[in-house]
């Protein structure tokens, strides 16, 4: 039997900019270096979506109209992240890229894993760090895949 999510995992596209970007600020400030992120939606575009990808984004997007409350982020001042995202209904993602290692070979490298707060402990986080081992072993290029976070 098939579990049924409120979410689902997917291919980030261009239009999740904002969100991504969004989510990687408040990644930041979790990690006390919200002036630590020198990059806007100009070079995500660029970087991701563009003629040559510098790495690849998975997505979590709410899609029920149960659960926490969409459209609730508080706003403070003090904080630029916690301004409205673009799509409140992306409510986490991974950010990973292709390496090398000189002992394994052709390598998955998952960056960042965020989830909105108030998302958090649904097994959201679980499946898309599922999702970036899937992408490894379905494109048969990698032995390996690392996750770069604390």
């Amino acid at each position: 039997m098939a579990c049924s999510h409120p979410w689902k995992i997917r291919p980030a596209t261009r239009e999740d900019v904002p969100s991504i970007v969004w989510l990687t600020q408040v990644l930041a400030e979790y990690e006390n270096e919200p002036r630590s992120m020198k990059i806007g939606e100009k070079e995500m575009l660029r970087d991701g979506f563009g003629e040559k990808q510098y790495f690849h984004v998975l997505v979590a997007e709410w899609t029920s109209d149960d659960g926490p409350v969409l459209n609730s982020i508080p706003v403070d001042p003090e904080k630029p992240s916690t301004s409205m995202p673009h799509n409140d209904r992306i409510v986490g993602h991974a950010l990973y890229f292709y390496t090398y290692s000189t002992w394994e070979g052709k390598c998955l490298h998952m960056e960042d894993l965020c989830v909105r707060e108030q998302y958090r402990n649904r097994g959201i986080g679980t499946a898309l760090m599922q999702e970036c081992a899937k992408v490894s072993m379905l494109q048969r290029i990698c032995k390996n895949a690392t996750f770069g976070f604390p």
